[in-house]
């Protein structure tokens, strides 16, 4: 053993070294105490705030938010998105009213209306649609949801649904696990829901905070230890059901350090008290090291692995893993490290610190590839990047933050995102990009497109009978064509990230007409399916059936089986005039909401689900794609105060990519962040003398914020 031997004392949970850097953890709390037709609930403010307090203490920056409606949800959930693929470790806690129907979940936010069926997609938030966004923006997450009882909302449409209506539940149905994530629900699914405290914090949240903050604790032990307290309270009525993908024995709170170890006969004792006499001498002994205690013995040197490897956060093969190494992966010894008799290495790759066992590192360097013969075909020449080129991607991709398998995805880029070239890669098999929001990352050379993105908008066939309908005149001043570029187009001189960002806005543009005209043509159909469910209805021969709800049918079917076309009004002044399939609202119909929106459209699994058009009370009218019930996609929006978008949306909110068209006659052409031109894109004013004027830059609402 060389000279200089460290002996250093665990003082945290596994054996962090000050060299490794601490990881950001970031957190969203929400607390829905009040509905605005539920009432006042019990905890969930109480709730949200103890569960808060305990997420600072484990070294979490806390988001805390309550009462949200569902704009304001979903607007959470993206900003929530963005910081998670900033961190190391993500948490998530909702407190507030939840349902469960025909074993499918959804949070209820604060504006929801629970009336029929169809409302569970229109005005809920589907929990797997929460988990994904979670999972695809985060590295490893703990998503927790604290269902409130009693629900009178639940209560109310499960009556509504009549013999439907048994499926309908205050609580979470089971999920699928998920990757890299603990989920978690304060009461079991399928279990008798049990009433929240009236007063102060739910159990499950007072017991989950007091648990999580224990010193070297996991937290796999500290969920297994709320669900035994929770029996314990409630006599077994509520236990908690949770599902751990994470690697590894994640704790938020390190352990406390042990007690130093006496000292052995061998050490060196300094006192100012005058030592006892000697003893009788006894035979000499090595000094074992305490149980507790690390020898680090410098070392340096270049290795290599002999296998796929894990490398650990601490020399303990039940720590968190770093990151996992292919086999011949070379790497950075910078020491040795025992631990009792066991022996690991101290080991760089990446920029990046950890423990590998010594039994999996070899000096030898991995043999030469075998020489190639006539046969072998050669692989494609190497493409030379430069910096500022412009690429599409060809899938679906993960930006990493370094450039190797298995790191930390970023964000997800869809197919055909638009991507700059941030560094020149003149060799290797990953390149450096930046996206349209200005997020640097790392994506494999191969899944860029051959031909950038520039070339291809020049080729493309963008205007005339394929491209924007004469009505629409979008991106290029004092031209109809949203994308072709022509001599003395300002936008062919911006900047790479602003040029790249014009030119996906502006075939987004052009997807978002033609959902538009497909919206159109659908709603045209719902109209005639609307007409012939009115005729049906007073056809003496159809169905004529009233419900003990209120809720009235007449139109064709199978005997009570509605089949064909129909009117089905509901007891709450709704109505659905279209066609069915099996009791299912199923083709083209239109729906009148209570509240004075209407759908006329495509319908499948008994909602608003294709192209349609949404009319909003406001005067707002979406023509586009709806999902489950709700404008999101591609399409077209014209606000009642006479601005138009063509883009993507969410939740009838320009979300992406797009165009906007305000009233008075300018555009932005850019990126939308919830409802704001936010990223880079350019503006289009009217000069005072006929010629427009081109702002580029990156924007926050109206503001430049970078040229």
């Amino acid at each position: 053993m060389s000279a200089f031997v460290l002996v250093v004392v665990l003082l945290l949970s596994g054996f962090v070294e000050q060299a490794m850097a601490a990881e950001r953890r970031v957190a969203l709390v929400i607390g829905n105490g009040r509905y605005d037709n539920g009432g006042s609930v019990p905890g969930a403010v109480a709730s949200a705030r103890t569960v808060t307090e305990a997420l600072r203490k484990a070294g979490f920056e806390v988001a805390t938010q309550f009462d949200l409606n569902h704009r304001n949800l979903t607007r959470a959930l993206s900003r929530f998105q963005e910081d998670l693929a900033r961190a190391d470790l993500g948490a998530f806690y909702y407190a507030g009213m939840v349902l469960s129907l025909n074993d499918k979940s959804f949070i209820v936010p604060s504006d929801a209306r629970l009336n029929m069926e169809v409302d569970a997609m229109l005005e809920t938030v589907e929990l797997d649609s929460v988990l994904e966004q979670i999972q695809n923006a985060s590295y490893r997450s703990i998503v927790v949801f604290d269902p409130i009882v009693p629900n009178p909302m639940v209560d109310r449409l499960a009556t509504a649904m009549g013999a439907n209506g048994r499926s309908a539940s205050p609580l979470l149905a089971t999920t699928t696990p998920r990757d890299r994530m603990i989920i978690a629900f304060g009461q079991r699914p399928g279990s008798s829901p049990v009433p929240t405290r009236v007063n102060g914090a739910s159990a499950f949240a007072a017991a989950l905070a007091e648990e999580i903050v224990k010193p070297g604790v996991p937290v796999k032990r500290a969920f297994q230890a709320v669900d035994q307290t929770l029996a314990s309270v409630s006599g077994g009525a509520q236990r908690i059901w949770f599902e751990d993908r994470l690697d590894g024995d994640l704790m938020l709170v390190a352990a406390l350090p042990p007690p130093p170890p006496p000292p052995s006969s061998g050490d060196p004792v300094v006192s100012k008290v005058a030592p006892p006499p000697p003893a009788a001498p006894a035979p000499t002994q090595p000094p074992v090291p305490a149980p507790s205690a690390v020898i680090i013995e410098p070392f340096k040197g270049d290795f290599y692995t002999t296998r796929k490897t894990t490398v650990f956060k601490d020399p303990d093969a039940k720590s968190s893993r770093v990151r996992t190494l292919d086999q011949a992966a070379p790497v950075s010894v910078t020491a040795k490290v025992k631990v009792g008799k066991a022996e690991w290495m101290r080991v760089e790759e990446g920029g990046k610190t950890g423990y590998v066992q010594s039994t999996l590192l070899t000096k030898d360097a991995p043999p030469e590839p075998p020489a190639k013969t006539e046969e072998a075909k050669a692989p494609p020449p190497q493409r030379r990047l430069n910096e500022g080129d412009v690429y599409v991607t060809r899938d679906a991709i993960a930006m990493r933050d370094r450039p190797e398998k298995g790191a930390r995805s970023l964000r997800t880029l869809e197919r055909g995102a638009p991507v700059t070239v941030a560094v020149p890669v003149p060799e290797g098999d990953w390149v450096k990009v930046r996206d349209v929001f200005w997020n640097d990352g790392y994506i494999p050379l191969a899944s860029l497109s051959e031909v950038p993105k520039q070339d291809a908008a020049k080729r493309a066939p963008l205007s005339g009978s394929t491209g924007t309908p004469p009505d629409v005149s979008v991106g290029t001043p004092n031209s109809g064509s949203p994308a072709e570029s022509k001599p003395g187009d300002p936008f062919a001189n911006l900047p790479p990230p602003i040029r790249s960002a014009v030119a996906s806005a502006r075939e987004t543009t052009q997807q978002a007409t033609a959902k538009r005209n497909a919206g159109r043509s659908a709603a045209e159909q719902a109209r005639n399916a609307q007409k012939r469910a009115q005729a049906a209805a007073q056809d003496g021969r159809s169905i004529n059936s009233q419900f003990p709800n209120g809720d009235s049918y007449r139109g064709q079917g199978d005997g009570p089986t509605k089949n064909g076309y129909g009117v089905y009004r509901y007891g709450n002044g709704g109505a659905y005039e279209g066609e069915w399939k099996n009791d299912a609202m199923t083709g083209t119909g239109v729906y009148s909401f209570p509240s004075g929106e209407r759908f006329e459209g495509t319908f499948a699994n008994g909602s608003p689900n294709g192209p349609g058009v949404y009319h909003f009370p406001n005067g707002d009218v979406f023509t586009g794609d709806v999902r489950n019930g709700r404008p999101n996609g591609a399409g077209e929006v014209l606000f009642g105060n006479g601005d138009r978008y063509l883009g993507t949306i969410a939740d009838m909110q320009p979300e992406g990519m797009g165009t906007m068209t305000f009233r008075s006659g300018d555009q932005f052409v850019g990126t939308f962040r919830s409802g704001l031109q936010n990223g880079p894109g350019v503006r289009i004013a009217k000069g005072g003398s006929g010629e427009d004027l081109v702002i580029p830059g990156v924007w926050q609402g109206s503001v430049v914020v970078q040229k």
